[in-house]
Formats: C-alpha cells, structure tokens, sequence
C-alpha cells in the first residue's frame, strides 16, 4: 500500500512495508532532504532475492503520515537498491493501529502500548503477486522515476546556478574584504600624520609666539634709537632749512639770468630781422634817390641835391646818420667821401669835417623831402 508522507517539509510517495523492519530511504530523497548528517551503523538488509543492502548510515526525523508524526531512525540506501523513495517499516507500524479496507490502508496512533503479531508472508507468496500486477506497478515507477528526474535536473540547475552566484558572491565579499583592510590601514595612517600635524602645529604656534614677543622687543629698541637720532639731528636740521632758504635765491638769480640770456637772444634774432628790412628798405629809397639824383644832374650838372646815408654796423645793431649837403661835381658815395668828412659812429663830425665849407640846406626835412619829390 502506498501514502504520501512529509519529511522536512517534503513531500514523497511511500510504500508501507510490514515485511521491512525498518524505514528506507533512497540516497536521491537524503540530497533533497539537504544531506542530513548521518550516523554509522552496523545493520545488515537483505532484499527479496536474499541479496545484501548497503546503507550508508541513519539519522533521526520526524515523518508525517496524515497528520500523524512519528519520530524513527531513517536508514539511506543506494539508488539502485530500490526505485521507491521511502519505505515505511513496522518500526512506525508499530506506533499505530493500522486498518486496511478497500481504500486504502488506515494509520491511527496507539493511545496504549500493544503488541502486534506480524504476518510474515512467504516468499513464494510474494512472487505471485508481483506476476500479477507486475507491468502496472513497473509502469507506476516509471512514472514516478521520470518525474523525480525532472524534478532532480531542476534541482541540479537551481543548485548550480545557486553555486555560481554563491561563488560570485563570495568572490565580491572577499574583494570587499580586501578594500576594508586597505582603507582601514589607510585610515590608521592618516590617525598617524593628523596627530603629528597636530604636535607640529603647537610647537609653530610657541614659535611664533616668542617671535612676536622679539619682534615686540626690536620694535621698541628701534624707537629708542629713532628719538635718540632725531634728538642728535635737530641742529643740523635748522642749518639745512637754513641752507634750502638761502638756495632759493641763489636759484632765482640764475634762473633770472639764463632767462635774461634768453631773452637777449630772442631780441637779437628780432633785431636782425628788422634791420635786414630796414636794410632793404633803405636800399630802395637809395635806388630812388639816385634815380633822382641823375635826372638832376643832366638837367643841371653843375649842381645836385645830394643827400647820403651812412650806415654803421657795429655790435650787430644799425646805426645811420643823414648828412645834408650840396656837392659840386659828381655824386658822391660813401666810400668817395674822404676821412676829414665823415662821420663818427656817435654821430658827431670830426674837427677837420667842421671846417669843409659846406651850404647847409635851410630847408627842414618835410620841405626837404617835397622837393626830393619834385625832382
């Protein structure tokens, strides 16, 4: 008979064995249990065909067959032993009051402690009943091992991309391990130099302290020697404003005589320029002058107006003296006059000049000039 029993939470197909004195389970249901650990034992199994079973080991679990728990040894088998995930033997049996009817078989709990006298079925017994139903119960399992198949290679899968992530996971702890330890060493480090800057920051700081207490000192030695200095170079201070009060005037006179020089300069170039016109001025009215001077003398040669002018250069100033005079004979030039009746650059005539009988012009300048112009 058979019943689906939950062991940890999972579920699988039992058979209930009253021939088997202990329960059973394949090594494939001990994985998907999550590899309990198992203890060794001595027990020797033997199948139907007297063939020896190979256990692996036991453990203690409590199995739950319609709400009914009961706690017993499970003994692992290897795969190839069995094709049925778990058999229950009578070591859960006889725990219960079990009926069998057309449905099914019945497990019930004892309230009280009875023995029970086991059936044993013979071997021949057996036999024809796996001749009879054989094919049925040979399909049944197939059915079973397919879908336990299935389920394994699911198993596998999830389990190996479990491993692989696990690994991966790993993998990343350990490298943040590693930057842990890297950025505490770096941290301690860092403790390590901001307590140095720290002892190096007082000591700069008692520096600069009696730094300032010296600069203090120095500031004060100087002023001392400041008033003492100014006190020593007070005399020599009204002696040199003495000095720059008499320096002034000094300067004023030669400012005034370079100006002077300047203006003297100024002036000559100016004087120079008006005696050139002058000059030239003068020349003309000697050109007229002779012009008139000639048509006299053909007119009446025996007599001429002849009025000369004698030009001085002396110091590079223009002086010109006018000599009135009635000349018998040629005209005359300044250079045909001769030394006795020149001028003097004062403007005076010399003794001997005096003398020369000369007829003045008793006519005054402006008639003088009228009949200069008449002629």
């Amino acid at each position: 008979m058979r019943k689906t029993v939950k062991i940890n939470g999972y579920y699988f197909d039992a058979l209930i064995d009253t021939g088997s004195t202990v329960t059973l389970i394949r090594e494939s249901v001990h994985q998907i249990l999550g590899r309990p650990t198992l203890n060794p034992t001595k027990i020797n199994l033997t199948s139907f065909s007297n063939s020896e079973i190979k256990t692996f080991g036991s453990f203690k679990s409590t199995i739950n067959i319609e709400d009914n728990k009961f706690m017993t040894d499970i003994y692992v088998i290897n795969n190839s032993q069995t094709t049925i995930d778990v058999i229950i033997g009578t070591d859960v049996l006889k725990k219960t009051e079990f009926k069998i009817s057309a449905s099914g078989i019945e497990l019930i709990p004892k309230k009280k402690d009875h023995f029970i006298n086991l059936i044993n079925v013979s071997k021949a017994h057996n036999q024809s009943e796996l001749k009879d139903n054989a094919l049925e119960v040979l399909q049944l399992k197939l059915k079973n091992a397919e879908d336990k198949c299935k389920n394994l290679e699911i198993h596998v899968c999830n389990t190996s991309t479990l491993s692989l992530e696990k690994t991966a996971l790993l993998d990343k702890l350990h490298k943040l391990e590693e930057s842990n330890f890297e950025k505490v060493d770096k941290l301690v480090k860092l403790e390590e130099k901001y307590e140095i800057l720290q002892e190096t920051l007082k000591i700069t700081e008692q520096q600069l302290v009696e730094k300032e207490i010296e600069c203090a000192s120095l500031t004060e030695k100087i002023l001392i020697v400041n008033t003492q200095t100014e006190s020593n170079d007070h005399p020599k201070t009204l002696m040199s404003t003495k000095e720059r009060e008499i320096n002034p005037s000094k300067r004023k006179t030669k400012k005034s005589k370079s100006s002077g020089r300047n203006a003297n300069k100024t002036s000559d170039s100016d004087e120079n320029q008006a005696i050139a016109k002058e000059k030239n001025d003068l020349l003309r009215q000697i050109d007229f002058i002779n012009f008139i001077i000639l048509d006299t003398k053909l007119k009446e040669p025996n007599k001429s107006l002849l009025t000369t002018f004698w030009i001085f250069f002396r110091c590079g100033q223009l002086i010109f003296k006018m000599a009135d005079c009635e000349v018998e004979g040629a005209i005359a030039s300044p250079l045909s006059i001769p030394p006795e009746r020149a001028m003097s650059p004062t403007g005076e005539r010399s003794d001997e000049g005096r003398n020369i009988r000369t007829k003045q012009n008793p006519l005054g300048p402006q008639e003088r000039q009228t009949r200069i112009g008449k002629q």
